[in-house]
């Protein structure tokens, strides 16, 4: 059950109005999903020399995240799967993705996750601060044929310094 306002007053821990909120905020993280739409014919209609235009499209959904993923099944938990790191982004030094450095980073995150896509196969795909990770099957079970195929997008937003997320 969540506290209450009268719950964390009695507790006699905050001193303010803004620590009274923070007491108050879910500290889970919350994630932004959205559903790739039309895509279960995702590979076959969206040409290559479109693809990074079109995740740039994508990643343009969630203005300011630490992570993203996308994935191709619902249940990646009950295929049997390997992880791999593609790329390892450069550290920065005031802990920003690398993504949000410059304006044109997150083009360059689009062309190499469409680069993974076109040349690939893969259920999942993330974007972490640290690397670019593929997720592939150990088998070659799953495809656009599969009851479990549905692709989606979600995105971890960004925690501003205040304990709020950014607007997504």
């Amino acid at each position: 059950m969540a506290k209450t306002k009268e719950d964390v007053i009695r507790e006699g821990s905050v001193t303010n109005q803004q620590s009274l909120v923070k007491k108050l905020l879910p500290s889970a993280t919350k994630t932004v999903r959205f559903d790739i739409p039309g895509g279960k014919y995702m590979l076959e209609e969206i040409d290559q020399s479109t693809m990074e235009r079109t995740v740039w499209n994508w990643l343009k959904f969630c203005r300011h995240f630490d992570e993203a993923t996308l994935s191709l099944t619902n249940d990646v938990e009950s295929l049997k799967t390997r992880t791999i790191r593609l790329v390892e982004f450069d550290q920065t030094r005031n802990g920003q993705p690398i993504w949000e450095m410059h304006k044109d980073q997150k083009r360059y995150l689009s062309r190499l996750i469409a680069d993974v896509i076109n040349e690939r196969k893969f259920v999942a795909i993330r974007a972490t601060r640290e690397a670019l990770y593929l997720i592939e099957e150990e088998g070659d079970t799953f495809g656009p044929d599969s009851d479990s195929w549905a692709p989606y997008w979600e995105f971890r937003p960004q925690k501003l310094s205040r304990g709020e997320y950014s607007a997504y």
